[in-house]
């Protein structure tokens, strides 16, 4: 590799790149290459088969992994975002309105 993408760390120069030419064009990443796989839907069927065991009788040993991973696909973690409040101070506390059960049926 020539020294001249590199600064005198040893770390690469700005816009500079150890590989250059990237990823050939048409090669799919390891990940497109998984959920490509016909296996993978049996494969999700069975941890869901398993994470649903969670709390019975007949717990099996890695129900608790299964089930972190099959809510980690089905709720991403989202991402925080900046919250902008418009206020005459910059201090103090901000009170947000009570959380309220929109599938709670009202009797009126």
């Amino acid at each position: 590799m020539s020294d001249d993408i590199r600064d005198d760390k040893g770390k690469f120069k700005k816009g500079k790149s150890g590989n250059p030419k990237g990823r050939p064009k048409g090669s799919s990443s390891i990940a497109q290459q998984f959920r490509e796989n016909p296996k993978v839907e049996g494969l999700m069927e069975k941890m869901i088969e398993v994470a649903n065991t969670l709390g019975s009788e007949e717990e099996h040993s890695q129900a608790v992994a299964c089930a972190k991973e099959v809510i980690a696909r089905a709720y991403p973690t989202l991402k925080s975002q900046e919250l902008t409040i418009d206020a005459e101070v910059n201090k103090g506390f901000v009170v947000l309105p009570e959380k309220v059960d929109v599938t709670k049926e009202t009797d009126e």
